[in-house]
Parts: structure tokens; C-alpha cells; sequence
């Protein structure tokens, strides 16, 4: 690791081969708030703002001005590259002196946030030929805990993204910040804690296999824990491979006065900081990034028998409210006889948090929590009042995208098939694009075969034949899933959680029915801000009512909308993006024409990589060209990292 960052030449060259394109006096990389005052002023009165970064500071919206008015604007969506490195100062200085830290990954907790460092690389100021440290050894530094280097200088965590996939790092001498740049380490998985005393070949092992965070509980499962003797390392301790489930501030007892205490784990409960100790004295940390790999299965064994029972989960939704999990295949045999089946069911469940499934033999299964995504539950079964196992359950969460019902006993059957759904601040949808019914009484006799695309929000039940009403109850917090039930006369008859695939689907489409008139309008990306809501639209085309012959408009110009704003289109029609879902990927439109509502439609846009923002002068050949590197969102605030401007 030393050698990695101690060489640098890789990075040097390439931000060498950017450096001619930069204006004289500005540096490579120029890191600067969001806010609307602070400006990066270029030549010949022009100034570029970046007005506002998304929840997960993967985009940007930037506006371009010229003499104080603005001129254009744009969402910028950088590719977020791995940048795992902090280099200081520029190579081109020429004056030799370096420091380089790279960062293995970034931990946001709580409480506090951390980044691990495994490589540390300074030379001297005034020797610069004289290297004065050269580390390799893993270290981790909490916000507000300098990193001491040599000659005065500090490295200081400024931030960290509510991801906790990207930090903001400031390089102090004295008092003074004398750099500051945006690093993403690669934060792989790293499932092991390892520790060996120095000088010793004793070890300790603690593997995890994954970890939940739920509002009222944080769960970390541990399926492996080896130790050998500080003394004898040939004396094996500890060899265990039962699966153990700690909360957070939980210490792990080990052998010969080592504990492993839980300290933390992080916003999304993907990571978890460890910190070990000696006879009380904390020796190391860590951050331990476990694979979280599906784990759909529940399954118990009575010590001693071959008594089971074993579930097998779909999937999971945690919705404003009402948490779910759908089972589909049940199993369980005797304790009394283990030759004797009990349950061997493989039909659709759906379980809600808090209420106990009931097995034979008097045990009950329990969901207790399911974490804020939908994609872990944590599950207690008990025997008799009496909790005899308990697991953490990853479910896989496939693309599920067809409500279906058969009454039982008969051949009748209801389809719908959900195109995508959409979460916003006032509106939840979901897109339904084929209905397939036939009759209870007639099953020959189709009643519904449309293919048709509409939408429905969860206040407005889907209407179907013979007394049958379908009700989007419920749409998880990111959108992405539907917990959808089902009545007959008033009567609740089924019920399923939904995943569309919510694939991409760019473009609003319209013609007015019996007509060839059509209008297009394709969306490039969208955009949620702390305060504003934004999509980009890059062509327009539209024909005539009357004369589809005669075309309107057809533009491929660069456009940047609000929800507040809408597109005024000809013959009187208007598009409106009236709402953009929590992660910007979505935008929920409506078609008017002569103020009445037409169309609507939930427009899922690509979202690509657009990393630089160009301008053209209209008239003339002069270009402004704006490379960003990244984007972050911290708690205080957004920020960008801009690496080549030509003018």
C-alpha cells in the first residue's frame, strides 16, 4: 500500500494532461459550495453556480451566467469515479514536497462518522527529497480527530455523505485549511475483523455475515469466531461456527482478556465500527463492511434432533403504513416424530410486523422489524411463549410485476400488470399496462383484455368486473415496490406486494385518440434538489390536430424544467412535471389541453453519465466548456469538484 501511493505517477500524468486546458491562475481541482453566492468566476463576465445537489449528491444543478443574468442551465450527473486518494499539492508545482493518504473506506454513523486510512506518505517541506513517513498500517480518524502528520500538518474529516460513500477531507497547517478535495474510496466488502498482536503469530477472526437497521433495533449477525493463544499459538481458544446475533454496544467476549465491542453501525445498516480491547484498553478499530448477500431462507433445527421448520420469503415492503413480508413456501415436521410432515405449504402468505404466524406444535414465527429499504427482516420463533431462535432475513426482492387471482376452486382469474411505480411528496402512482379478467360464473367468457397504459394512485381503486375493486394501499419509501389488495363486494379477498421492473421509459407519448396527431417529448434526466425540482428534456416534436401533416415542432435543444413551470406546447396543449420521486429518478407528467387534464404519465429517464456542462454562445463559434469530477452531499451542505475548464 505504501508503494501504491508513494509512486502516484498514474494520477500525476492524468491530471497533468488536464492542467493545459485550465484558464491561467486556476487550480485542477476547485472545490466550492453550493450556495447561491458562491460563484466560479470565469473570463469575459461569465460565472458558473451550482445551485443545488440531490438527496445522494449524485447530480447537480448548475446554472451559467453572464453579466448577473442567467444565460443556461443544466443537471449534471458526474460518473462518481473511485478517487480513493488525498494528494497534496498539485505535481506540477515542481517543488517535490507530497502528501498522500488513501482511504480504504468511509463509515456514517449516528453519533459521529469515520474513514479508514491504510496508507499514509508525506516528504518534507523543506527537504522535499527527505520522505518522513511512509505507513502502511490500518488507522481510522472520526470527524473532529485530526490525522497528526509531519511538520504541522493536519487531515481533518470534514463530512461525510448521507451515504457514507463519500468524504470530504480538509488539509490543515496550523489553523489555516490549506486544501481540501472530495475522496470515494472503493469501500469493498470487507466481512472479516483480523487482528494479530504485533511481533506475534497469534490471531483473532470475527466474521460477519450481515447487519439490520431497523428504527427500534440494530442487529449484527456473526457465523464465525476464531482465536488461537497470545502465548502458545499453536493452542487454539476459540473455533465456533454457531451463527450468534449482537445488538450495537454488545461486547463479544473472547479469550485471554480480549472484547469486541460494537460501537456503531452506519445510516443504511451496511457497515459496522468495531473497536477490540485488552484488559480495557482499546488496541484497534475497524470498519467492516459485510457482503449482505441473499439469505431468503428461515430456518430452524432443534439441537439434537432433526426436528425442522423452514420458510422460504419472496420478499419484504415497508411502506408509511404497513410493513410486510410475503412467504410462499412453508415446511415444518415433528419433534415427536421427524417422519411426520406437519406443514408442506407453498401457497402466497402475506405476514404483517407484529403478528405471529401460527405453526404446529405450538411454536410461532414473529417479524419483528424490517429495515427502512424493505430488504431485511428480522425474525424471533418461539416455542410454547419461549423464543428459541431468531435470524436476520436478506430476501432477494425479484421483479414481481403481475397482480394475479384465481377464486378458489374455479378457473377464473384476474391479471394486472404493473409497469412501475412512483413515490413523490403528494402524489403515489403505479402505472398499470394490461388488464386480463374473465368471469367466476363463465370462465370462457373474457370480461377484460386491455392493454391500455393508466395510472392510479393510492386513493383511487381499479374498478374491475363482477364487484371486484384493486387497491394500491401502500408504496414503499423509494418507490420501488406496491403492496396492492384485492375486494369482492366490499370484502378484502387477496392481497400481494408488487416490484415492477421499472425499467427505463424516457419519452411522454400522446395522440389524441382516432387521430394520427402525436406529440413527443423525451427526457434526458431529472433532478431532486433541497429546493428545487428540475427534468431535462433534449427533443420536442409535435404535429397538428387538424393537419398531422404539418408539423409543429421539432426541437432537440437542451431544456431544463421545473415542477413549477410547465412546457407550453401548440394548439393549446401544456406538459407539467408535477412531482419528482425521492431519488430523482422518476417524474410523475401531466398533458393539458385548454387547462384540462388529458394524459398523464411516470417517466422513468435513463439518467446517464452527463459530466460536463457546455455552452455554446448562440451565433458564434465560442464555447464554455465545464468538466466536473464528482459531486457530495454532506449534512451542511453540497459540494462539487471541478477538473478542467476550457474557455
Amino acid at each position: 500500500m505504501g508503494g501504491l501511493i508513494c509512486d502516484g505517477a498514474d494520477q500525476s500524468q492524468s491530471q497533468d494532461n488536464s492542467s493545459d486546458l485550465l484558464p491561467k491562475g486556476n487550480d485542477a481541482e476547485i472545490l466550492f459550495s453550493i450556495s447561491e453566492e458562491n460563484r466560479l468566476k470565469l473570463q469575459e463576465g461569465y460565472e458558473l453556480a451550482v445551485k443545488s445537489a440531490d438527496i445522494d449528491g449524485n447530480k447537480l444543478y448548475s446554472e451559467l451566467y453572464k453579466n448577473g443574468r442567467m444565460i443556461d442551465s443544466r443537471i449534471i450527473i458526474p460518473s462518481n469515479d473511485i478517487s480513493d486518494t488525498f494528494v497534496h499539492p498539485r505535481p506540477e508545482t515542481g517543488d517535490g514536497h507530497k502528501i498522500a493518504v488513501h482511504l480504504k473506506n468511509v463509515f456514517r454513523g449516528v453519533v459521529y462518522d469515520i474513514v479508514t486510512i491504510d496508507g499514509v506518505y508525506q516528504t518534507s517541506k523543506i527537504h522535499p527529497h527527505r520522505i518522513q513517513l511512509n505507513e502502511s498500517d490500518l488507522k481510522t480518524i472520526a470527524s473532529g480527530m485530526p490525522l497528526e502528520l509531519e511538520e504541522g500538518y493536519d487531515l481533518v474529516l470534514h463530512s461525510v455523505d448521507i451515504d457514507g460513500n463519500k468524504a470530504r477531507l480538509d488539509l490543515r497547517k496550523g489553523e489555516e485549511v490549506i486544501d481540501s478535495q472530495l475522496i470515494l474510496p472503493a469501500n469493498q466488502i470487507y466481512d472479516t475483523f483480523l487482528y494479530s498482536r504485533p511481533g506475534t503469530s497469534q490471531e483473532i477472526r470475527v466474521h460477519f455475515k450481515n447487519i439490520l437497521r431497523v428504527p427500534d433495533l440494530t442487529l449484527i449477525t456473526i457465523d464465525r469466531i476464531w482465536q488461537n493463544s497470545e502465548k502458545d499459538p499453536d493452542l487454539e481458544l476459540i473455533d465456533d461456527s454457531q451463527p450468534l446475533i449482537v445488538t450495537s454496544g454488545y461486547n463479544l467476549t473472547l479469550e485471554e482478556g480480549y472484547e469486541l465491542a460494537v460501537r456503531s453501525v452506519d445510516i443504511d445498516g451496511n457497515r459496522v465500527h468495531l473497536e477490540l480491547s485488552k484488559d480495557g484498553d482499546v488496541i484497534d478499530s475497524q470498519i467492516i463492511i459485510p457482503s449482505n448477500e441473499v439469505d431468503d431462507i428461515f430456518e430452524y433445527i432443534k439441537l439434537g434432533t432433526s426436528h425442522s421448520i423452514k420458510l422460504h420469503f419472496k420478499n419484504a415492503f415497508r411502506g408509511a403504513n404497513e410493513n410486510l413480508v410475503t412467504i410462499d413456501r412453508i415446511w415444518q415436521n415433528s419433534e415427536e416424530d421427524p417422519y411426520q410432515v406437519l406443514i408442506n405449504r407453498s401457497e402466497s402468505l402475506t405476514m404483517t410486523v407484529g403478528v405471529p404466524l401460527m405453526l404446529d406444535e405450538g411454536y410461532e414465527l414473529t417479524v419483528h422489524s424490517i429495515d427502512i429499504d424493505g430488504d431485511k427482516a428480522y425474525l424471533e420463533l418461539s416455542k410454547d411463549g419461549e423464543v428459541v431462535g431468531s435470524q436476520a432475513i436478506i430476501l432477494a426482492n425479484r421483479v414481481d410485476d403481475t397482480f394475479i387471482y384465481s377464486k378458489p376452486g374455479t378457473s377464473q382469474e384476474i391479471r394486472v400488470h404493473f409497469k412501475n411505480t412512483f413515490r413523490g411528496v403528494n402524489k403515489n402512482l403505479v402505472t398499470i399496462d394490461h388488464i386480463w379478467q374473465n368471469s367466476e360464473k363463465n370462465s370462457d367468457l373474457v370480461l377484460i383484455n386491455d392493454s391500455r397504459s393508466l395510472t392510479i394512485t393510492t386513493e383511487m381503486p381499479l374498478s374491475l368486473d363482477e364487484g371486484y375493486e384493486l387497491t394500491a394501499q401502500s408504496i414503499d419509501i423509494y418507490g420501488n415496490k406496491t403492496y396492492l389488495e384485492l375486494s369482492k363486494d366490499g370484502e378484502v379477498v387477496s392481497s400481494q406486494v408488487v416490484i415492477p421492473a421499472n425499467e427505463v421509459d424516457d419519452t411522454f407519448i400522446y395522440s389524441k385518440p382516432g387521430t394520427s396527431q402525436e406529440i413527443r417529448v423525451h427526457f434526458k434526466n431529472a433532478f431532486r434538489g433541497a429546493n428545487k425540482n428540475l427534468a431535462t428534456i433534449d427533443h420536442i416534436w409535435q404535429n397538428s390536430e387538424k393537419n398531422p401533416n404539418l408539423i409543429l415542432i421539432n426541437d432537440s435543444r437542451s431544456l431544463t424544467i421545473t415542477t413549477e413551470m410547465p412546457l407550453s406546447l401548440d394548439e393549446g396543449y401544456e406538459l407539467t412535471a408535477q412531482s419528482v420521486d425521492i431519488d430523482g429518478n422518476k417524474t410523475y407528467l401531466e398533458l393539458s389541453k385548454d387547462g384540462e387534464v388529458i394524459a398523464s404519465k411516470v417517466i422513468i429517464s435513463a439518467n446517464e453519465v452527463a459530466d460536463t456542462f457546455v455552452y455554446i454562445e448562440p451565433g458564434t463559434q465560442k464555447e464554455l466548456i465545464v468538466h466536473f469530477k464528482n459531486a457530495f452531499r454532506g449534512a451542511e451542505g453540497g459540494f462539487a469538484t471541478i477538473d478542467r475548464i476550457s474557455q
